[in-house]
């Protein structure tokens, strides 16, 4: 651990150590109008932290954004590089909690079963995450970015189609994604209120894209002009939540790709002009392409850095 000062003095406020929140690599230096800056990227991998000092491969987690850098005058700080270890490391701990999750619930999971799963040490994920809570949240934050993205087509409500089919078998026991299944678990299990899960986190957020993607649709005239935006991406969002439970029940989501066709088929005529809908394919064919052209799109992509 080293300590942050090497050359730097605080503009206001103090400087700690680097803590498990924030790993940065390498500054790149600069000249801007007499001062020496320094400016990079970071990958921030808690919430109490923003911005820290470059210092060799250390950084400092700190509690101000002004700093002075001695000889040179005062400027803002912006960290940096990822480090892609701790990267790597940081999606085993939140892949192997969602299996876990997804297994046996928030309530059952254990931090030993958890570790287990990983291969990693307790030192290693408490660097990331100080407590169960703090994982399962990781967790449910990661859920709408776990969804691989899909190349935009002709029409925007396919496009609508297509993300419902590709999380349908994304849900899937053979099909499915860690992430994604052991986020939903977490989401739609009620809980005890003393677990001080944020359950709103990825709901709003499949609401909020949603709602985006209707507006789109909209404006290039494929919804009907009366309809209402906010409520059909709250209809639709909550339709599918239903779905997805009832399809687990029934048929622990090996139905799932049938059981949304058939949902989108069913909502599509409430809001899409009568010339889109008869465009819109809804098959479970397209479901298993759409699945598999993904998959191979997200293989073949950079490795994604922490949300």
């Amino acid at each position: 651990m080293v300590t942050a000062y090497a050359g730097f003095r605080c503009w206001s406020d103090a400087i700690i150590p680097l803590e498990r929140d924030l790993w940065v690599l390498e500054a790149k230096p600069a000249w801007w109008f007499g001062y020496l800056v320094f400016t990079g990227r970071c990958t921030v991998t808690g919430s109490r932290c923003g911005r820290g000092l470059s210092v060799g491969r250390w950084a400092a987690k700190i509690r101000t954004r002004r700093f002075l850098f001695v000889g040179a005058g005062m400027s803002e700080v912006v960290v940096m590089a990822r480090q892609e270890r701790a990267v790597r490391t940081r999606r085993a701990i939140l892949m192997a909690a969602a299996e876990v999750f997804d297994e046996v619930g928030y309530e059952a999971a254990t931090i030993s079963e958890i570790l287990k799963r990983s291969g990693l040490t307790k030192g290693a994920l408490y660097f990331h995450f100080a407590s169960k809570e703090e994982l399962a949240q990781g967790v449910l934050a990661e859920q709408v970015h776990a969804l691989p993205d899909l190349p935009e087509g002709e029409l925007m409500l396919q496009t609508a189609v297509d993300r419902a089919l590709l999380l349908a078998h994304l849900l899937r026991r053979d099909t499915g994604d860690p992430i994604v299944r052991g986020s939903v678990r977490l989401t739609v299990e009620q809980g005890a209120l003393r677990d001080g899960l944020d359950r709103r986190v990825p709901m709003q957020a499949w609401m909020e894209q949603t709602q985006v993607l209707f507006e789109q649709a909209q404006a290039a005239g494929e919804i009907l002009p009366h309809v209402d935006l906010v409520g059909a991406a709250k209809t639709f969002v909550g339709a599918f939540t239903g779905v997805q439970v009832l399809s687990n029940i029934m048929t622990g989501r090996q139905d799932m790709t049938e059981r949304v066709a058939d949902l989108y088929r069913f909502l599509m005529t409430a809001i899409a002009v009568p010339g889109v809908l008869v465009r819109l394919d809804f098959s479970p064919g397209r479901g298993v392409r759409v699945y598999e052209d993904a998959v191979r799109r997200r293989d073949a992509a950079p490795e994604p850095a922490a949300h």
